[in-house]
């Protein structure tokens, strides 16, 4: 079963699409949370996951307005 997760965007935290099965990612709004690690996390563990597959191809849009240092990390 393909990886699907959708976070909806608050006032600190951005919107967040992954959809395997159509190779896609979106990241798009602010990212200033103070648990940053928290909220990327399960992001994060897919990524690693899935990039070490032979996949072919992979569209990331990343539409970031404001981050902090900690979001850079």
């Amino acid at each position: 079963m393909a990886f699907f997760l959708e976070k909806e965007k608050t006032g600190s935290m951005p919107y967040v699409l992954i959809d395997e099965e159509k190779r896609y990612m979106k990241i798009m709004g602010e990212s200033y949370h103070e648990n940053i690690v928290g909220f990327f996390q399960e992001i994060g563990a897919w990524l690693d996951i899935f990039l070490e597959t032979d996949f072919g191809h992979f569209t990331c849009d990343i539409e970031l307005l404001y981050f902090n240092s900690s979001t850079a990390k």
